[in-house]
């Protein structure tokens, strides 16, 4: 009995990205033309990230967004990520960032979403 003539075995599906994405859900404040809001990350990796956001942004416009990293530095100092990007595509679903530079902060103590 031979295999499916159309079956390709040992082949991954074509990938278009570039970079890894990496599954990471946290809460996420962004700044983007005077607007604040909330998101909750679904995706990252080092090229963008994807925020499931409450309203559709508009595309090609610069943003901040600050990611209250899961992880520890040396397992006591809590991080922000701060990313400055580029919103290269947004509807219903969430907007898609394309990272133009980023920097990992120590969160402040305070409860200051939006402090840079």
């Amino acid at each position: 009995m031979s295999p499916a003539p159309n079956l390709r075995f040992g082949k991954a599906p074509y990938e278009r990205r570039h970079h890894q994405r990496f599954p990471i859900n946290a809460q996420t404040q962004y700044i983007l033309t005077g607007i604040r809001g909330q998101a909750v990350t679904s995706d990252i990796s080092s090229g963008g990230v994807f925020l499931k956001t409450d309203r559709v942004l508009p595309v090609s416009k610069q943003i901040q967004v600050f990611i209250d990293w899961p992880a520890l530095l040396d397992q006591r100092c809590p991080l922000r990520l701060v990313i400055t990007g580029k919103v290269l595509r947004s509807d219903e679903s969430g907007s898609a960032i394309g990272i133009i530079r980023y920097d990992f902060r120590i969160r402040p103590k305070r409860a200051t979403p939006f402090a840079a």
